[in-house]
């Protein structure tokens, strides 16, 4: 009478805590027992690196760099790229347009670019 009174209490929302550490002891317990077969197991194959799908030497584009220089109380810090920060000037504009131009060429070699590119546009 008393383990049907407690298999009861147990099935109950008042000792829900207690059916999910016991849960959790064994998913642990049986995680403990797989560890040493999956290291072993791991240890006997030799991951060999893939080669890239296609070469990755891209030419960048020759980016300039200026001579400015920030004082800092009394730390110079040189700020070669800060022609880029005026997104106005025909020489920045042209700089976009060539890494626009490189990383567009790159993208069209992606053989899955077109399929994401139709999923992207039924969602939006």
């Amino acid at each position: 009478m008393v383990v049907l009174y407690i298999q009861n209490q147990l099935k109950s929302e008042s000792f829900a805590f207690i059916n999910d550490l016991v849960f959790t002891t064994r998913m642990f317990k049986n995680a403990l027992i797989l560890l040493p077969l999956l290291v072993t197991c791991a240890k006997n194959q030799t991951i060999e690196p893939k080669p890239p799908l296609r070469p990755t030497t891209l030419k960048y584009p020759e980016t300039k760099q200026g001579q400015d220089v920030d004082d800092y109380h009394g730390t110079q810090v040189k700020a070669p790229y800060r022609w880029l920060e005026d997104p106005d000037t025909t020489e920045t504009k042209a700089w976009i347009e060539s890494q626009n131009a490189l990383t567009d060429g790159y993208f069209e070699t992606l053989p899955f670019r077109k399929r994401i590119h139709s999923k992207m546009a039924q969602k939006w």
